[in-house]
């Protein structure tokens, strides 16, 4: 208790910045949402984004008949990435096509897997829980380099993040709609990216 009111202040800012709870969950999201923005303006020296940018520009019917095999389209979009496509299809119809617009969404998924993360992270562990999960997550490297690249990997890592946190929270208190929940991200992440299944076979057998 001596230790707890002598360094009230450093404790109160901190707590003030990033309260324990689901809106301190958020703002450890924002952070890496604004990180990551600081490199998404930049030119990507990888070709895998030019193939989002290509895929993404054509009409949902072209889109469709490529993933059929017509031997007159494009070759070399398979089923793997679909729904992420179409997802972006859908989000550049909206807000327009630039480099900036097509890393958007991945930079979003990774402020929300941040925040799911850290809600994970102050569920089991508390307020350390709560930092060391969405700095585990959100700040690692290869974290901040799939939230600045046009692919699926971002938000694949969301939609497992979301479960997760719908497992723990499942856990806790079950009910019909966390269970209908945890379903949906499960999908959502293999959608996004098929090869999502294998971790998300492992979740589904811990859980």
């Amino acid at each position: 208790m001596v230790q707890d009111e002598a360094s009230p202040g450093r404790t109160s800012v901190v707590q003030r910045l990033v309260p324990q709870n689901a809106r301190g969950d958020a703002v450890l999201g924002l952070i890496v949402v604004l990180l990551s923005l600081v490199a998404a303006w930049r030119v990507s020296p990888w070709l895998d984004e030019v193939a989002t940018a290509h895929v993404v520009s054509y009409s949902s019917h072209d889109m469709a008949l490529m993933w059929q095999g017509i031997p007159t389209l494009p070759i070399g979009s398979d089923m793997v990435h679909a729904a992420y496509y179409k997802v972006v299809h859908w989000w550049v119809d909206l807000v327009g096509i630039t480099p900036f617009t097509l890393r958007l969404p991945s930079v979003i998924a990774a402020g929300v897997g941040t925040m799911a993360m850290a809600g994970v992270g102050r569920r089991l562990v508390g307020r350390r829980g709560q930092l060391a999960y969405a700095a585990a997550y959100g700040l690692l490297p290869r974290t901040l380099l799939m939230a600045i690249e046009a692919r699926p990997y971002a938000m694949s890592s969301m939609f497992a993040a979301l479960a997760l946190l719908l497992v723990v929270v499942y856990r806790r208190r079950p009910s019909w709609l966390r269970w209908v929940g945890l379903v949906l991200a499960i999908a959502a992440a293999m959608l996004v990216h098929l090869y999502a299944a294998l971790p998300m076979a492992g979740l589904v057998a811990a859980a």
